[in-house]
């Protein structure tokens, strides 16, 4: 494996459209950044998800893909945050030990023009293995420690790039 798994179509358009309501409607707080040091100084707004949220959102529940219930393999994440990124946001290059993550493309809409994609790193953390479009609807999986980074919209997106991301403890 190299470190990643792109799932198309891991939900129907109806339980997408409700979830991307649902993080529409939520609340965000500035305060995260992807890193100490020099990405500190960057911060951006989250909306942290609790388990009831989970449970309302019917994002386990709604599930369509058989590989993306094997990679989750029965586990329930550690912490789930919905990333509210806009124009000129800066984000760099960091990576979640023991953890791997889950990202959830919400938007329903969204233009190769605009932008946001999600590059991931070789493990040195600066050379690019990949660079992953946003797609409405998609998933993106990441192994533990896989460095990577996210791309703000492009200042001709409509509208706010929204990300889901799970983390799961690689422990049992």
């Amino acid at each position: 494996m190299s470190g990643y798994t792109v799932i198309r179509d891991a939900f129907s358009f109806a339980s997408r459209l409700s979830m991307y309501e649902f993080a529409f409607n939520s609340h965000y707080k500035i305060g995260n950044s992807d890193r100490s040091g020099k990405g500190a100084a960057h911060q951006y707004l989250t909306a942290e998800f609790s388990e009831d949220d989970m449970d309302r959102l019917g994002f386990f529940r709604d599930i369509q893909s058989e590989e993306l219930i094997s990679l989750i393999d029965g586990r329930h994440p550690s912490r789930v945050i919905c990333n509210l990124t806009q124009p000129q946001n800066v984000h760099y290059n960091h990576s979640h030990a023991g953890q791997h993550s889950l990202v959830y493309y919400m938007n329903l809409d969204w233009d190769d023009d605009w932008a946001g994609e999600t590059i991931v790193y070789k493990d040195n953390g600066e050379d690019i293995a990949a660079c992953i479009p946003f797609r409405p609807g998609q998933v993106l999986w990441l192994e533990e420690g896989v460095p990577h980074s996210l791309r703000a919209p492009s200042l001709a997106a409509p509208n706010w790039r929204f990300t889901l991301a799970l983390f799961f403890s690689c422990q049992g």
